[in-house]
């Protein structure tokens, strides 16, 4: 059994685990969590347009990634994401519809954003909808919208994959590259510095910080214009009778590693709703390997006496996850992976279901062989799909 206290796990989490190397990976999924360039996991729960990306020497005119994000109580949602290349603008709704350049569409947008024509991929599953931004060098911006369950909106999560050499300038909610912490606009304010303690959570300062701010020199990307004023504070709360307690939620989410653990926890008991620890975010990538030691896209070194700044990355072809979601191989356009692999077991709430008779958890029901999903082998994705490397 994993005991955690939420709070002081996330207030744990916002330490550097070190700079950014020549490729870095920066997460933002709802609640909403964050992850930095640097390892920093924090919180903001607040309503508003926020700065997620901003790189002004990205090549073809500069690179601007925001998110539009919703409070509800006791948590909040990203609700639309928005991209802009030199002049096209790419934007991307929960309801699976998407605007590019002021045209409205849903399914597949056009193939191609930017002056240096990056490639937009699709691929829907009945899980959920993905779309990628394709780079240089196996660099990309992925954007996915869970519809696991119909009773939320705002579960739109992101991940980009980044090299140093075109996203070394960036800042924003993901971090000043090559700075470590939760670096502010002007460049050196650091609202996770330890002494002195900031006058509010840190993530509270980042989070107000980066909102998209009608009075400087940067573009309001969504359709609909934002509301009038500062960021919505989240109103607190969330549901007050607890049919997942906490000890029902770790159960859920004890497949789920690492600081995102407290994140499923939290998730899974502010929303009563144990499919947010099937959500995408929250998938465990096995990375195996006859003769390397393998670690997530991002990920910390699994031995770090092998790891250092300058050499973190070698050929990821060498390393591949045992199963990967559905969404991911139906992405790679090199492969698309067989059948097989460990089965994921899929873990649902009925509120109106009785428990089962050999103690199931209240709010969980057990499901049946039927509901057992093959996961497709992550063994032949191209590099640029495939969510492992080897630690070198």
């Amino acid at each position: 059994m994993k005991v955690i206290s939420l709070v002081c796990t996330l207030l744990a989490s916002i330490v550097a685990k070190g700079h950014a190397t020549s490729k870095a990976t920066c997460r933002a999924f709802p609640d909403p969590h964050f992850r930095t360039w640097d390892n920093i996991y924090y919180d903001y729960h607040g309503g508003c347009d926020l700065v997620l990306i901003k790189n002004t020497i990205f090549p073809g005119g500069g690179l601007w990634l925001h998110i539009r994000t919703e409070a509800f109580p006791g948590w909040g949602g990203i609700t639309s994401v928005a991209l802009r290349i030199g002049s096209d603008t790419l934007e991307i709704k929960d309801d699976n519809t998407w605007v590019f350049n002021t045209v409205p569409g849903s399914g597949s947008p056009p193939g191609v954003m930017g002056p240096g024509g990056y490639a937009i991929n699709h691929a829907s599953t009945s899980m959920n909808d993905a779309w990628e931004i394709l780079f240089p060098n196996s660099q990309y911006i992925r954007i996915i919208n869970d519809h696991m369950s119909s009773s939320y909106v705002g579960r739109i999560m992101l991940e980009v994959y980044a090299d140093e050499a075109d996203f070394g300038s960036s800042v924003g909610l993901c971090g000043t590259w090559g700075t470590p912490g939760l670096i502010a606009r002007d460049g050196t304010t650091d609202f996770a510095a330890p002494v002195p303690p900031p006058p509010t959570a840190p993530w509270e300062d980042m989070g107000e910080e980066w909102q998209v701010d009608p009075l400087l020199p940067e573009p309001q990307l969504f359709e609909d214009a934002p509301l009038a004023g500062n960021c919505i504070p989240n109103p607190g709360g969330g549901h007050i009778k607890l049919i997942i307690e906490e000890e029902d939620a770790e159960e859920i989410c004890e497949e789920v590693e690492g600081p995102d653990f407290a994140n499923c926890v939290f998730d899974v008991m502010t929303t009563q709703n144990a499919t947010w620890a099937d959500a995408p975010q929250y998938f465990q990538y096995n990375c195996v390997s006859r003769d390397f030691n393998c670690q997530r896209k991002g990920g910390e070194c699994t031995q770090r006496i092998n790891c250092n700044e300058d050499k973190h990355y070698c050929q990821p072809s060498l390393c591949a996850a045992d199963t990967v979601p559905e969404f991911l191989a139906k992405l790679d356009s090199g492969a698309r992976a067989g059948i097989g692999g460990r089965r994921m077991r899929r873990l649902a709430v009925s509120q109106n279901e009785e428990e089962d008779s050999d103690n199931t958890p209240p709010g969980r029901r057990k499901l049946q062989d039927g509901e057992l999903q093959s996961l497709p082998s992550g063994e032949n994705l191209s590099d640029i799909h495939n969510p492992c490397v080897c630690a070198i």
